[in-house]
């Protein structure tokens, strides 16, 4: 026979009466105050305040009992406990120590609730529930009672703590309660009765956010409605920047929630998304049980707990991957004797799929306090409707166009079919006038018009191209000048609305060998060209013009400023023979404080930090800098040093 014996002291006390803050709201509420107060002190509840604070009290008391898993570990019927498993035991001890003589087995069971209760918000919640069960054997007159310990796993996953339900104050008034929205929120009006409901929401681990329903991914109007004053106030909230036009604004808006969605170090964070393969655990633990296993029956328990001891430095890798190390601790019984051993198993997760895209991670050595990385995603224009007339042009410097072709990675096809570009102006293509005609030959379709040009002094170097599906109104090659026209470095061709020039500038060289020929030679007659073309139509220069023009074009200026497109003199004559001169850097003009590289070198792997230079541009006359809709950079696009940087005109 079985008695189980429970006291209720541990329960605040329960109210008796068929009242349930859960399923009888309207009881409660139809009760006086006096009524309710008497019930609040019979439960050792608060007494104070108006008839609503009591309801919400007494509804709390009991929403305690239910949702707090330390409450329903020390309710006695929400433990259930294995009564067969209990039975079973006592009445295996009671006929080892059987003797001859019929006797009567009594077996009295009291449940400690000894609770082991720091569940801390784990995915997997489990509570011991130690049973002391007493053997009484009787003989004649004599009697023995042997008193033992039996423990049983409860799971109460479904139970787990909701922090907000608990009390927590360092010096709470005895009447004060914890908020639980489950109990204490109204229930909704009704469609008839006209109502506004409002929220708010501050979140200072994400900076901020703006708690209204604008969305910076799905909502682009609503953003672009509002006037700078609105959105320098919203950005100041969220402690984003605040200078520039009103198109940085925007892109500074829409790049804190790009970064919110697509940072993986907060997804690294995040228990939630961290899919540990419990089935490779729970093998590894088992096999390493059978190997301590004794020769005489033993009963094993595994119990695993994981530690979520994760490495969380990814470091922009190509491959992300965490370790999760999980304690295992096997647990082998001989008799009254136990033995305990506990290992560490690391299982790696791959978390690929929440990749770093390190153009999106501000990379400068000194970065001024408005300044955020370029993110494509967020900051390029919607495209134009096909009734407004325009143009896509595109630029790259591929470093070797015959290797570019060969890798298995890049697709000339896909790359056309996401940009539907117009026209593309390639630089440093390294062939030789031998090699034109079979590039040609694998040309896309559509794309029928191409114009070359090599570089005879130096075979496999330099050259430059345009490849465009719209037929051009003429074309040139070079600046006319034989000084400068041995290597290849300019295609220009005529449009009807303008001129397009592709150029590869020359660099100035290991030592700066070629500075002076740089500054004194080619820049001077490069802008007297594109000065006299202007004359009878606006121009596009576009390409490798070799010069980070300011400290945020290039990631560490203090240690460069000795090297070859970033030194001084190379500045100023980019200032002096272009900018000045009426052309537009149409990249910084719609994005002054947006840090974003179009060159990154393969030596220290600079692509992977984001530790680049801007040296591709889109330079355009003044007078049609206005019918720029778009000019970015397209920095995921792989197979060079350099990335392709695109620009959308309206014509």
């Amino acid at each position: 026979m079985s008695n189980v014996q429970y006291q209720e002291s541990t329960m605040k006390g329960r109210v008796g009466e068929d009242i349930s803050a859960t399923n009888n709201a309207d009881a409660i509420g139809k009760m006086t105050v006096q009524q309710l107060k008497s019930k609040l002190r019979s439960i050792g509840g608060p007494t104070k305040g108006s008839k609503q604070d009591l309801i919400c009290a007494f509804k709390q008391f009991f929403a305690e009992e239910i949702d707090d898993p330390r409450a329903v570990v020390e309710d006695e019927k929400s433990i259930e406990v294995n009564q067969a498993d209990v039975e079973k035991s006592s009445k295996r001890k009671a006929k080892s120590r059987s003797v001859e003589e019929h006797a009567e087995v009594t077996t009295t069971e009291s449940v400690d609730k000894r609770v082991k209760r720091r569940a801390k918000q784990a995915t997997d919640i489990s509570i011991t529930v130690t049973s002391e069960v007493k053997t009484e054997t009787k003989k004649g007159s004599r009697s023995l009672i042997v008193s033992e310990d039996i423990e049983t796993k409860v799971d109460i996953s479904e139970h787990q703590v909701e922090p907000w339900t608990v009390l927590a104050h360092k010096k709470p008034q005895k009447d004060w309660i914890a908020y639980n929205p489950k109990v204490m929120r109204e229930p909704p009006l009704s469609r008839d009765i006209k109502h506004v409901k409002l929220m708010s929401w501050n979140e200072s681990t994400m900076k901020g956010r703006v708690g209204e329903d604008i969305s910076a991914t799905n909502n682009a109007d609503a953003i672009g409605k509002m006037t700078v004053q609105q959105l320098k106030s919203k950005l100041r909230s969220i402690g984003g920047p605040t200078k520039g036009s009103k198109q940085d604004l925007i892109c500074a808006f829409k790049q804190f929630f790009a970064e919110e969605i697509d940072d993986p170090r907060a997804v690294v964070e995040d228990e939630k998304s961290i899919e540990v393969n419990q089935a490779d655990v729970e093998k590894s633990s088992k096999r390493k049980a059978k190997s301590r296993s004794v020769e005489e029956h033993a009963e094993v328990t595994t119990t695993e707990s994981v530690d979520k001891r994760v490495k969380r430095r990814a470091k922009q890798a190509t491959d992300i991957s965490i370790t999760v190390t999980s304690e295992v601790k096997t647990e082998t019984k001989k008799g009254s004797r136990s033995l305990i051993v506990s290992e560490d198993i690391e299982t790696k997760v791959d978390i690929s799929e929440h990749q770093v895209e390190p153009w999106t991670v501000l990379a400068h050595k000194k970065p001024q306090k408005d300044w955020i990385a370029y993110n494509p995603k967020v900051m390029r224009e919607p495209p134009l409707s096909r009734d407004i007339k325009h143009v896509k042009l595109m630029s790259w410097n591929v470093n070797g166009l015959r290797a570019l072709l060969k890798l298995e990675s890049f697709s000339a096809l896909e790359l056309a079919e996401r940009e539907d570009f117009d026209v593309l102006c390639l630089q440093e293509t390294k062939l030789q006038e031998k090699d034109v005609e079979a590039i040609k030959e694998r040309l896309l379709e559509g794309y029928d018009n191409s114009f070359w040009t090599c570089s005879v002094s130096k075979l496999g170097y330099s050259g430059t191209a345009i490849i465009s599906r719209i037929p051009p109104l003429s074309v040139k090659y070079g600046l006319g000048i034989s000084d400068h026209d041995s290597e290849g470095r300019l295609v220009t061709t005529e449009f009807e609305s303008f001129y397009l020039i592709s150029g590869y500038v020359p660099n100035s060289g290991d030592g700066l060998k070629r500075l002076s020929y740089r500054i004194t030679e080619w820049d001077p007659s490069l802008s007297n060209y594109i000065k006299e073309l202007e004359k009878s139509k606006p121009v596009i220069l576009t390409g490798d013009l070799n010069c980070a023009h300011e400290e945020i074009d290039i990631f560490n200026p203090a240690g460069n400023k000795r090297s070859a497109g970033f030194t001084i003199e190379e500045r100023n004559s980019f200032e002096e023979n272009f900018l000045n001169k009426g052309f537009v850097d149409t990249f910084r003009k719609r994005h002054p404080n947006v840090v974003g590289y179009t060159y990154w070198g393969f030596r220290h792997g600079g692509r992977k930090t984001n530790k680049g230079w801007r040296l591709d541009y889109f330079l355009v006359s003044e007078s049609i800098a206005d019918n720029v809709h778009d000019s970015y950079i397209l920095p995921d696009v792989t197979g060079s040093d350099h990335c392709p940087i695109g620009l959308v005109l309206k014509l």
